[in-house]
């Protein structure tokens, strides 16, 4: 079967796997402790361009509650739009730490200042108090904030007391779309705290949470360890970022968009209606009960959406993702 169901299935990207073949006999030290640590924090600084400092985490929803959990007080909420990761993908592990949820409706993915204001409004004085914008750079359905929406969005933060918090998961796609008008440098300086996805990006494990250095103390290590995402061997992860930034990670991304770019031109072609505009690695299609049933014989995907005429289902490329899986996928519906 043809999958198009996510992209981290896959191990690891084989240079990956070669770096990690290569070291495999070499004491790299306990936790994140060692050369590649250091060397990783700095280059992260530099590709920055700012003041930032990063951690080496696990996974997405682990990155997501730890950051929520840790910079947030207990009575303190976050605020994201209805389709946020943390919101709807993750069995409620943000609110199990004991971290409110507000949520804004939203047909893109996005939130804006406006719908900020909206809930800040609406709080009374016996509600969690929110402190942080949580949004997904891409959304969840594949969109991107451009610049000028990032700006405003920080800025209504700044001007009410809130973090922005971005969720990274598929940041590189959004670096490498087509449509992006910024760099992880201003990505940086646009927010408090956000992390780059390694699991998605070619790396068999690992998540980089970056942030600026006032947000964390000394004590980060004890909060990791006590959280659960501190690796024994955890220097290996970033032994693997260090060889994955900074160029195999834009490649990566960039050739599962490019991909997707063309799949979505062969789909149009086709007379397929696109549920939201392709902007990078994800795409999503409106298509027929009878058609989406005869394409599962043959293709993996996600049904993202049933309605009663029609289904929206998730088609994500990778940079595995070949031209003639596409055809396939073309020539069946």
């Amino acid at each position: 079967m043809i999958s198009f169901l996510n992209d981290y299935s896959t191990l690891c990207h084989p240079q990956i796997a070669k770096v990690i073949a290569e070291n495999c006999n070499k004491n790299l030290g306990a936790y994140y402790q060692g050369e590649y640590t250091t060397a990783l924090k700095q280059k992260i600084a530099n590709l920055c361009g700012c003041e930032v400092d990063c951690a080496v985490m696990v996974g997405g929803t682990q990155t997501n509650v730890f950051a929520i959990a840790n910079l947030l007080k207990p009575y303190q909420s976050v605020i994201a739009p209805y389709s946020a990761h943390i919101n709807v993908h993750e069995a409620g592990a943000v609110e199990h730490a004991g971290r409110k949820i507000f949520t804004a409706p939203s047909l893109d993915g996005k939130i804006t200042p406006k719908d900020v204001l909206q809930i800040l409004k609406g709080i009374d004085s016996s509600q969690a108090k929110p402190k942080m914008v949580c949004i997904s750079q891409p959304t969840e359905v594949g969109t991107i904030y451009s610049l000028q929406e990032l700006v405003a969005l920080y800025s209504c933060c700044q001007q009410n007391g809130l973090y922005l918090f971005i969720d990274g998961a598929r940041l590189g796609s959004a670096l490498t779309s087509r449509h992006a008008d910024f760099s992880l440098g201003e990505i940086a300086q646009n927010c408090d705290v956000f992390y780059l996805g390694g699991t998605k990006s070619g790396l068999p494990i690992g998540e980089l949470l970056i942030y600026k250095k006032s947000l964390f103390d000394e004590n980060l290590f004890l909060l990791q360890k006590q959280a659960g995402v501190l690796l024994a061997k955890g220097e290996w992860v970033s032994m693997c970022f260090d060889a994955l930034l900074p160029d195999l990670f834009y490649q990566i991304n960039k050739k599962a968009n490019d991909v997707a770019q063309v799949f979505a031109k062969q789909l149009k072609q086709k007379g397929v209606e696109l549920w939201q505009k392709q902007q990078t690695n994800q795409l999503f299609i409106k298509l027929s009960h009878g058609k989406v049933e005869r394409l599962q014989r043959k293709f993996d995907f996600c049904i993202w959406e049933e309605h009663k005429e029609y289904k929206v289902i998730r088609l994500v490329c990778t940079y595995l993702t070949t031209m003639e899986e596409i055809d396939q996928f073309i020539a069946t519906i």
